[in-house]
């Protein structure tokens, strides 16, 4: 229940764009999601650190567009800034 909440807080702090919203919203991201989030957290560890590591990777893609000599993806230094952030 709190998950699809989780992921929006997270999403707002980390300023990340994901462009699966079953993942975001926490429904039909895999066979049995629903008997499975009933029964136990452990499902649920494994769902959000798996949406983590996607996060990790979004960072490390903006952390090396960032140090990039003369790359333009980042347009602002809150953008930067998010990315340490995040990264501590």
């Amino acid at each position: 229940v709190l998950m699809p909440y989780i992921n929006s807080f997270a999403n707002l702090f980390t300023g990340l764009k994901h462009f699966t919203p079953s993942i975001q919203n926490a429904k039909n991201v895999y066979p049995g999601d629903k008997k499975c989030r009933t029964i136990g957290t452990h499902s649920k560890w494994h769902e959000e650190a798996a949406n983590g590591l996607v996060d990790v990777t979004y960072i490390a893609f903006r952390i090396s567009g960032i140090t990039l000599a003369g790359d333009k993806k980042v347009s602002s230094v809150s953008e930067y800034i998010s990315a340490i952030c995040f990264c501590l």
